[in-house]
């Protein structure tokens, strides 16, 4: 019976002690309500990838005022785009001026990317960045061919 005794005393201490804590944290011992900051209102993934694809916005100009009224007549609507296209020039200028600012950490680049433009760089992963570098003898840099493509004014 004493034993039992113990343990009840000693679970009553520690509540106790949580309170407390508890308390410290939250002055009034009421519970402050923790507002998420992931689930904020910010730019969706197919509006990132428009203007990502500045061209598509100029093709498609282009034809509204070429178009004659012969011809077949467009069924579907135009879907918006559904990837984002990170080569482009003032996309990658900013993620080869964040490189350059924190180093060739693949988290660092993205979470750089991400304090300056949430909202642009939100869907960029670290898987993506991770596919643009590479390492070679204890070095890392950009892979050849993503230098390329961000280099030419033609990919986008």
């Amino acid at each position: 019976m004493r034993r039992k005794e113990l343990q009840n005393e000693r679970q009553r201490r520690h509540r106790a002690l949580k309170r407390a804590a508890e308390e410290e944290k939250n002055p009034g011992g009421r519970k402050r309500r923790k507002v998420d900051l992931k689930y904020r209102e910010t730019a969706s993934r197919s509006a990132v990838a428009e203007a990502s694809r500045p061209a598509r916005e100029i093709k498609q100009k282009v034809k509204a005022e070429t178009r004659k009224p012969a011809g077949r007549k467009q069924k579907k609507p135009v879907r918006s785009a559904k990837y984002v296209n990170w080569m482009t020039p003032f996309s990658w200028s900013a993620i080869a001026a964040a490189q350059a600012k924190v180093g060739w950490g693949y988290t660092n680049i993205l979470r750089e990317l991400q304090r300056a433009n949430y909202d642009f760089y939100q869907h960029l992963t670290i898987q993506t960045i991770m596919g643009w570098i590479e390492t070679v003898g204890g070095f890392s840099r950009w892979k050849p061919s993503v230098t390329t493509k961000a280099g030419s004014a033609a990919f986008w």
